[in-house]
């Protein structure tokens, strides 16, 4: 997927490559100018605020192009404009229509994104289902569907819960009392671990890289300092969370205060990559070009995945020999309990170091205030470890 920008109008369009047809989708911006990329010119009066929103479109569209890259070029036309215009077509499903409302009232807006995405599979399967259509034999022809697309059995499960939450809601508004789960079973995979061994860490924090490598690279490593914080936060950390040796946040999927010591080698690269601007402690937005969470996720992602050795007759390729050809922002999180295993510390300062609830709805949490410094020494003597 690429931006362009109509000559005669100036009006800037996504042009999508889609099982060999192309397409465009007009996203309701326009420029004073040409331009290539992803930056409106500045001699656009609105350039921030449009290269912004750009960014947001571009993150949700591809975000939703990888999610259903089977979908016909059509279909896929329709639902990226959808995206970009905010215009949708009313459901001829009234079980759709429901789900839709329901998932507008979850709280946290990646719960929200997930039964969208649930949204997007049942209406792809069968636009016109009802409360009533939805049987045991339709669950189980939508389970097969799913799974010839080539999706995993985790996510499947995923949109089974979500239907099953929304015909309970609606067993209780009065509005079915259908419930035709009680023999649809649809067993878990153990999820993959998502971490690096201590040679790959090591390989990745001591590669010599430049540009966009170095700069997704620092994030990470940053990322693994402060215990795994979730990327998001990182990149909305405000100058005033930064105090006394110490970042003091709130986290923005759960509102959970966290309070980390920050160890000398996250300084290191906090004063390398502080910003100017009054609105963030860090510049990685600025640098990366973006404004967009999931955009900047994506985009860190796929650098991540490239990064190892180059051939040294031709360093422009990307490398034959990936560090982690699955890597993700998720990584350094999982590394970081997993060291934090391998040096013996016990689960329970490795569950509220990440933040992990249940060690703050026991009994003993009731009368007794955690003591941060057990988490602050746990993260010298990971980072030691990898330091060697």
């Amino acid at each position: 997927m690429k931006v362009y920008v109509e000559s005669k109008t100036n009006k800037v369009f996504f042009s999508v490559t889609h099982m060999t047809k192309r397409f465009y989708v007009y996203t309701g911006l326009q420029t004073t100018e040409k331009f290539t990329g992803m930056m409106f010119p500045k001699s656009d009066k609105s350039a921030k605020a449009k290269t912004r929103r750009l960014a947001e479109l571009y993150a949700k569209c591809e975000s939703y192009i990888l999610d259903h890259h089977d979908e016909s070029p059509d279909m896929m036309k329709e639902h990226l404009k959808e995206i970009c215009t905010g215009a949708k077509k009313e459901d001829k499903s009234p079980f759709l229509s429901f789900m839709k409302a329901f998932a507008e009232t979850r709280e946290r807006p990646n719960t929200r994104r997930s039964y969208e995405r649930t949204y997007r599979c049942v209406e792809a399967y069968d636009g016109k289902c009802s409360f009533n259509t939805i049987t045991k034999d339709w669950l189980e022809g939508f389970i097969r569907h799913e799974m010839d697309k080539g999706r995993k059995t985790n996510g499947i499960s995923n949109d089974i819960t979500h239907i099953k939450a929304v015909f309970k809601k609606a067993i209780d508004d009065g509005k079915t009392q259908n419930f035709p789960f009680h023999y649809i079973k649809l067993k878990k995979e153990e999820t993959r671990k998502r971490c690096l061994s201590l040679e790959q860490m090591r390989e990745l924090r001591d590669a010599k890289l430049h540009g966009k490598q170095a700069l997704y690279r620092d994030f990470f490593m940053l990322g693994f300092y402060l215990i795994g914080i979730n990327v998001s936060d990182l990149l909305t950390l405000k100058k005033e969370d930064l105090r006394n040796g110490r970042i003091s946040y709130y986290r923005n999927k759960t509102g959970r205060l966290y309070d980390i010591k920050v160890e000398p080698e996250a300084m290191e690269i906090i004063s390398r990559y502080r910003s100017r601007k009054p609105q963030y402690l860090l510049r990685f937005f600025e640098d990366a070009g973006t404004f967009d969470v999931d955009h900047f996720t994506n985009n860190m992602n796929r650098t991540l995945r490239r990064i190892g050795p180059k051939d040294p007759k031709d360093l422009r390729k990307a490398s034959p020999r990936p560090i982690d050809s699955k890597m993700s922002t998720y990584y350094n999180r999982h590394s970081w309990a997993t060291f934090a295993s391998e040096i013996g510390i016990s689960l329970e300062t490795i569950g509220r170091a990440l933040g992990h609830s249940v060690w703050e709805k026991t009994v003993t949490a009731i009368y007794v205030k955690y003591d941060n410094r057990a988490v602050d020494e746990a993260n010298r003597k990971v980072i030691d470890y990898l330091n060697g």
